[in-house]
């Protein structure tokens, strides 16, 4: 007889369960690597002690993502909603629809710049739902945008055919033409404060992109009209907040009334021959609505801190007697900046890291043009060589950011070129001047009407001029010029150039040079002249449309 075998008269073996215990997480790092257990003993557990080696401490709770549903709460002042899909609007061709939804996907980024601005991220494309000459509008600049890259395309290759260029270009004056007339048949009809700013904006905006810089000029002339008289007609009644705000919100928002601070900003940078009295009556701008701006607060974002700007800017340029007041103003805004500006570069974020570093190159121009206001030898700006060094430096990281995330040619916030104009023009380090006007043909774009080209080219001509037959690396002070005059003729392609060569000190002598130069703007002009049509738009308070 076969003997058992064993495990047929053993009984079933019985795993035996471990012990569980309720494991954690949250332990310090030294722990997690050793893999032992944690008793979580803060700032340093008790096992590390125990054992004498450094304890690391614990990792920080990671920040709940939001739910897909989560909705943001809108400011107060804005009061109209993101538009629907575009494929809720009726358009007239498949080509208009293609450039609204190009419009809405890449170019409204472009004209808004490195800042997020809600007047054409919310209103603007708000107003494309009500209004179809905004919407031509739009499609309009979306055209010629289009035609402007391709352009720049073929002038490095035959890679794309010139044609379609021509043809958006074609495309881009029609429906400019059709929004024109539609505006003004329906602005006569049913008058808009409102309408007609946003409308104006555009104009400008159209006309600069398409290098009609005289013509655009007239237009941001027409539009500050427009808006001296609606502010005329409704004066501030209590606080409204700090900055740039609407004194009745319900019929223009705020954003309408910062955007609108483009026409003043173009209007001074131009040769402003308009009256001191006419100026005085924005002295006061930003400060009209009870609270003057509070130049040591934390703004919430480098967004917010535009709408304090353009009064410094205005100011700057304006009133000279009040030269240490707004030296001062300039100062606490840079000092209430600063941990901004630390807590924007440590976020990473590009864009926003350009916006920045475009409001610190503005406020050192600023400070230099301040501070050299009450020059009379032309010698003051050698003393802020540190400050054009570093609007350079700035200048740039803005220009390699812009050149990595986009590859439009315009923007319609003013931004740097002014910044590298005045550094080209007023500093006399042979070398660093030569790098400001380097930087702008770099840099190859247009900010509202401040062209790059023209102006590496007119810095160009005022260096040649100043650096005859000097050696050495400064400009000395008898072959320094002011220029006091500029006139360009378009169909002529001539520029007269009137300045002023030394100082009171060495001699002054008036000289004038007349430069064969064709300047920008190679595209057609409107065939509607639109300065009349805006004289049309007249309304009183019982008929205002909010709408």
């Amino acid at each position: 007889m076969s003997p058992k075998r064993l495990t047929d008269s053993s009984e079933p073996r019985v795993k035996r369960a471990r012990k569980g215990t309720k494991r954690s997480r949250a332990g310090c790092l030294t722990c997690k690597f050793r893999k032992v257990k944690c008793d979580e003993i803060k700032p340093e557990c008790t096992r590390c002690k125990s054992f004498g080696i450094k304890c690391d401490g614990y990792e920080q709770p990671k920040p709940k993502a939001a739910l897909p549903n989560h909705r943001v709460r809108l400011p107060a002042s804005a009061s109209r909603l993101l538009p629907a899909p575009s494929s809720t609007m009726k358009f007239e061709s498949e080509m208009e629809q293609r450039h609204f939804q190009f419009f809405q996907t890449d170019l409204v980024a472009e004209l808004a710049g490195a800042f997020d601005n809600r007047f054409w991220h919310r209103l603007i494309m708000q107003g494309c739902h009500d209004e179809p000459f905004i919407m031509k509008t739009v499609t309009a600049l979306s055209a010629l945008s289009t035609a402007k890259k391709l352009t720049q395309i073929v002038s490095h290759g035959p890679t794309i055919c010139s044609a379609m260029a021509a043809s958006h270009l074609e495309f881009a004056f029609v429906e400019y033409d059709k929004a024109l007339h539609l505006m003004t048949v329906t602005l006569e009809d049913q008058p808009s404060p409102r309408k007609a700013l946003m409308m104006c904006l555009l104009i400008c905006c159209f006309e600069g992109m398409a290098g009609n810089t005289l013509a655009a000029i007239d237009h941001a002339k027409s539009g500050q009209k427009l808006l001296d008289q609606w502010m005329a007609g409704h004066p501030y009644s209590g606080s409204a907040g700090e900055g740039i705000k609407s004194p009745a919100s319900h019929i223009v928002e705020d954003e309408v009334i910062q955007a609108a601070a483009f026409f003043e900003l173009q209007i001074v940078g131009f040769f402003d021959t308009r009256e001191k009295e006419e100026h005085s009556i924005r002295k006061l701008e930003g400060t009209e609505s009870g609270d003057a701006p509070d130049l040591g607060v934390e703004y919430f974002s480098c967004g917010d801190c535009p709408n304090f700007g353009p009064t410094i800017a205005e100011d700057a340029m304006e009133f000279r007697e009040e030269q240490s007041q707004y030296c001062h103003e300039i100062v606490a805004w840079r000092s209430s900046f600063r941990e901004i500006y630390r807590r924007t570069r440590l976020s990473q974020d590009r864009r926003a890291i350009a916006a920045a570093q475009t409001l610190l190159v503005q406020a050192r121009s600023y400070s230099i043009l301040l501070a050299a206001m009450t020059d009379t030898d032309n010698m003051s700006f050698d003393n802020h060589l540190s400050q054009f060094k570093d609007i350079l430096s700035l200048c740039r990281e803005v220009i390699q950011t812009k050149k990595d995330l986009s590859t439009g040619q315009f923007c319609f916030e003013m931004g740097i070129i002014p910044a590298l104009h005045t550094t080209a023009k007023w500093c006399r380090d042979r070398k660093v001047r030569r790098e400001a006007i380097s930087l702008m043909q770099w840099y190859d774009s247009r900010e509202g009407y401040w062209d790059c080209a023209t102006m590496a080219k007119l810095n160009t001509i005022l260096m040649e001029l100043e650096e005859q037959g000097i050696e050495g690396d400064f400009v000395p002070e008898h072959a320094r010029i002011r220029m006091v005059g500029f006139k360009a003729n378009h169909p002529d392609s001539l520029v007269n150039i009137h300045y002023v060569l030394g100082s009171l000190r060495t001699g002054q002598k008036r000289c004038e040079l007349e430069y064969a130069w064709k300047l920008p703007g190679p595209w057609p002009s409107s065939s509607l002249t639109v300065s009349n049509s805006f004289a049309l738009m007249k309304w009183s308070s019982d008929s205002e449309d909010s709408q």
